[in-house]
């Protein structure tokens, strides 16, 4: 049986970023790889304005990719309960808001893994494990 996995922003940036070929692959493979693979509303409100900034993309070429990206995943919507979770998370774990409401939408979604650079490797939120898909 697959796990359900929550991909964070960065892992959808280097998907498509040229400038680093090794976190590229790392993220390509978590994108084809045989998980269903989760990402939320807050993930692709990032994705966007942040290719954009970079330079990586005009506005229509992010949208674009941000809508390929919300067809081939499941998007997990931020509600009521996920900002209440997410409070509780900054309570409990201390990471930055952003960063607990991402580890609550990826917790809500039943996912048992995130993928993200921005919390430690192999901290345990509850039932998920965060993976920085980019070390070793």
């Amino acid at each position: 049986m697959n796990d359900k996995v929550f991909l964070d922003t960065n892992v959808l940036i280097y998907s498509i970023d040229n400038r680093n070929p090794a976190k590229k692959a790392s993220a390509i493979s978590l994108l084809e790889g045989e998980n269903e693979v989760m990402i939320s509303t807050q993930v692709i409100g990032e994705f966007v304005p942040a290719t954009v900034k970079k330079g990586v993309f005009t506005f229509e070429q992010a949208a674009v990719r941000a809508n390929g990206f919300m067809q081939a995943m499941v998007v997990s919507q931020i509600g009521t309960s996920t900002i209440l979770k997410a409070f509780d998370i900054k309570r409990r774990y201390g990471f930055a808001y952003f960063d607990c409401l991402i580890a609550a939408t990826a917790l809500e979604s039943n996912c048992r893994l995130l993928y993200s650079e921005d919390l430690h490797h192999g901290q345990v939120v509850d039932t998920l494990t965060v993976i920085n898909p980019f070390v070793g």
